[in-house]
């Protein structure tokens, strides 16, 4: 098990820094880096959590222990967080996200996935995935997906999108979309931006910019400015 005094010396090199710079960094002269690798003395307690941040491990590691719990970077805030670990590592983000599914049932407050999401219930607050994501209820919140969207009830915040979004009911936000955008009643928003296909079984309503490269298809539209090539 290395020693404080090899952790620090070890994990520096491993960055690149000199001593000065790791020096620069807590606020010390190299001399006093110096003397932690050599043995000679020991870094202030108050140091310890800069140390973490800097060499991006838990205060166990830097004594050579290994971390009695993985750190995260949220606090504990009652949102439901699916999310990936490689080891005792959190995973923000990961490409191949499209291959995993992850299921809950029941409503939940705010969601986030780093692959796909199902969720049989309502969404009381966002939503969001790093692919596609599927609700059967309602969302209250804003959504945001890499990919497409499917809602079964109403959406009563913002739409972000890399493709397409379906809602059974009504959209109630503005929609930011890379392909179609499709409602079951009526779409109210201060602007529609980067669709393909706008549709709606009802009104759509859009008090800013409605900016469509394709087609408009509901009972009545009414809109502040629209931009369609077809038009």
């Amino acid at each position: 098990m290395n020693t404080l005094s090899e952790n620090i010396a070890l994990r520096r090199k491993s960055l690149g820094f000199s001593q000065e710079t790791l020096a620069e960094k807590l606020g010390v002269t190299f001399q006093a880096v110096s003397k932690w690798e050599n043995g000679k003395s020991t870094p202030d307690i108050t140091l310890l959590p800069l140390f973490a941040d800097i060499f991006d491990c838990s205060i166990d590691e830097l004594f050579g222990r290994k971390a009695s719990k993985c750190d995260l970077p949220w606090e504990d805030d009652g949102n439901i967080r699916l999310v990936m670990f490689e080891g005792t590592k959190y995973i923000a983000k990961r490409s191949n996200g499209k291959d995993f599914t992850a299921k809950l049932t029941g409503n939940a407050k705010n969601v986030t996935a780093n692959c796909n999401l199902v969720i049989e219930g309502d969404v009381e607050g966002d939503c969001v995935s790093a692919h596609t994501m599927c609700v059967s209820g309602n969302v209250c919140g804003k959504l945001d997906s890499g990919h497409t969207i499917s809602v079964g009830g109403d959406v009563n915040g913002d739409c972000n999108t890399g493709h397409s979004i379906v809602v059974g009911c009504d959209i109630n936000g503005d929609v930011k979309c890379g392909n179609t955008v499709s409602a079951g009643h009526d779409i109210n928003a201060y602007k529609i931006t980067n669709a393909s296909n706008v549709s709606a079984n009802g009104d759509i309503t859009v008090k800013g910019d409605l900016h469509i490269e394709g087609s408009i298809t509901c009972t009545e539209l009414t809109c502040e400015s629209l931009y369609n090539p077809e038009t």
